[in-house]
Order: C-alpha cells, then structure tokens, then sequence
C-alpha cells in the first residue's frame, strides 16, 4: 500500500528538513499487477514485431510496380534477342526450302515448263522473305545498343532489389525464430507474478487488456496517462495516492503511479 515516510535531516544546526516522501510498496495489489502488465506489454510488443514480418514481400511488391512501370524498357533487349534468334531460325527454313526446290528444278525431275515456273516463282518468294528478314535483322542490331543502354539502369536496380529481398527474407525468418522463444520464455513467467494479484482485480485487468489491444494498464506520466496520453483531473491523480483501482476515462485501462526508487 502507498505509505508517507517522514526523513529529518539537520539544516542550519537548529532547524530540520521534514522531506515527505511517498512510495508504492512492492507488496501493492496494484504494484503486483504492474509486474503482469509489463510482462504483458512485452508479449504484445513481440505480437506487434512478430506481425510486422513480412519476409520480404514489400520488397517483391516493389520489383513487380518497378516492372510495371518499365515493362517496355527492362524487357526490350530480350525481345529484340528473341526476335532476331527467330528470324535467324525462319532464314534457315527458307533456305533448306530454296535448296531442296533448285535440286527437284534442276535435277531434271521437272520437265514441264509450267511446273518449272511454278518452282522459280516458289524460290524467288522464298527469297524476298530471306531478305526481309536480314533487313529488319540489321534494324533490330541497330537497336540492340540503344535498347541495352536504357534497360541496363533497371536491371541493376532490380538486382539490387532482390538481393535485399533474399536479406530480407533470411533476417525476417531468423527474428521470427528469436521472437517464438523469446515469446515463450517470457510467457512462462506470466503465471507466478499473476498468482500473487487478488483474483478480482486480475479478471478486471484482464478483460480490459483483452478489450482494449492487449494492455490493461497505463503508467501515469506527469499528470497524462500513459496508454493514451490523455491528460488526467486532479481529484483522480490524487486517489492514486491511496491505492486506488482507478481507470483511465479515456482508454479505460488501470491507472498506476510510480515513483522512481520504489
């Protein structure tokens, strides 16, 4: 319970200091549940970090707007390799087409002029794609430089995006670990400190905890408390004085003043 002590000190050889000092005895119903709650308060605090893990995955949302946003840019280069690996690859076919109608025309196989002109016409056909394919070849060689250029800034952004992905993710996985044991040993001493808290008043604290975000009490700061920051009337800062159950108007939670050295 809060308890006055009275300390005189000499001052000036005749008179004495009288400094009233008031503590909050550790024996406190309210100062055993101030124990609960700063167990409390730091599970929740583990639940909040724990919650804010996300291995990564606003990195991988920034990757996929950045390719987004520069589709065209980033993936210019490999379209411009894939299409002239394609014309490459037509060319060849037209080729071993032109190849195979010269040695059916001129291997004596066709004798009707008819027929024969069917085959140069075929060829000649075979042709002009082969050279339409060389001409935008040498346009998309042209571009080739111009399009690595532009493309390269990105890509060295995305490298680096993903190497703090994978950083990302290895040290989001280590602190989730760190956090269940953490979270456990510091579960275990819930039980004991709780134990030593009148039964009423540890339902109160704990259904307003479960209420009201997984803390149910509130440290008074200067004349404020410190859940919410609401700034409290004299007449309720002075109950505290006695030992009183006291709640927040605000934020309704348990209201403890401490005083440091207690």
């Amino acid at each position: 319970s809060a308890t006055d002590l009275f300390v005189q000190r000499p001052f000036n050889s005749c008179n004495s200091l009288i400094i009233p000092l008031r503590i909050l005895m550790p024996e406190s119903p309210l100062y055993s549940l101030y124990r609960v709650h700063q167990v409390d308060a730091a599970l929740n605090d583990m639940k909040k970090r724990a919650g804010a893990l996300d291995g990564g995955k606003s990195i991988l949302a920034q990757i996929s707007a950045l390719r987004q946003e520069h589709k065209l840019e980033i993936e210019a280069p490999e379209l411009i390799t894939a299409e002239l690996k394609e014309l490459d690859a037509k060319s060849a076919i037209h080729r071993a087409k032109i190849k195979e109608l010269e040695k059916q025309l001129y291997g004596g196989s066709v004798v009707n002029s008819k027929e024969a002109a069917g085959y140069e016409q075929e060829i000649a056909h075979l042709k002009g794609l082969i050279e339409a394919n060389e001409t935008r070849s040498l346009e998309l060689m042209e571009e080739e430089p111009n399009a690595r250029a532009t493309a390269k800034p990105f890509q060295v952004q995305l490298q680096g995006m993903a190497k703090a992905y994978e950083a990302k993710k290895a040290s989001d996985q280590k602190e989730a670990v760190q956090l269940q044991n953490d979270f456990k040993a510091k579960s275990a001493e819930r039980p004991p400190l709780a134990a030593e808290v009148p039964a009423p008043l540890l339902a109160q604290y704990d259904l307003i905890r479960h209420k009201y975000g997984g803390t149910g009490m509130g440290v008074i700061t200067g004349t404020a408390c410190g859940a919410c920051g609401t700034q409290l009337p004299t007449k309720l800062l002075e109950s505290l004085d006695h030992d009183r159950v006291v709640t927040c108007e605000s934020c309704h939670r348990i209201l403890i003043k401490l005083v440091p050295g207690s």
